[in-house]
């Protein structure tokens, strides 16, 4: 199942390029003081980077298991300075990273 390596790659990085579109927007709505609060979006952009270079083999895998980890810390950390924290947002960002874990360490030959 080769290709079905492809299918979580691309999951990957379309997670992964779509909390860089987040982060970048955060980064650019900040104002103020705020702006010494850059660790979550950087966190994000870290994560979303890390997931869209996630495309071989067990490195693969384990990039893609750091950008998962960045990606939701990041998000956990906006949700509560902005005092917003859904937890049913962060277990869907969960169970995505763990499907998208899961999909590509499954799919190794």
């Amino acid at each position: 199942m080769p290709n079905l390596h492809y299918v979580f790659y691309a999951l990957a990085a379309c997670y992964g390029l779509l909390s860089l579109f987040a982060a970048t927007s955060q980064l650019k709505a900040l104002r103020g003081q705020e702006q010494a609060a850059k660790d979550a979006p950087v966190l994000m952009i870290l994560g979303g980077v890390a997931l869209a270079l996630s495309f071989s083999g067990w490195w693969g895998v384990v990039t893609a298991l750091v950008g998962c980890v960045l990606v939701s810390t990041a998000a956990v950390l906006n949700g509560k300075r902005g005092g917003q924290l859904h937890l049913s947002h962060h277990i869907v960002r969960g169970i995505l990273g763990a499907a998208i874990m899961l999909g590509l360490a499954l799919s190794l030959r």
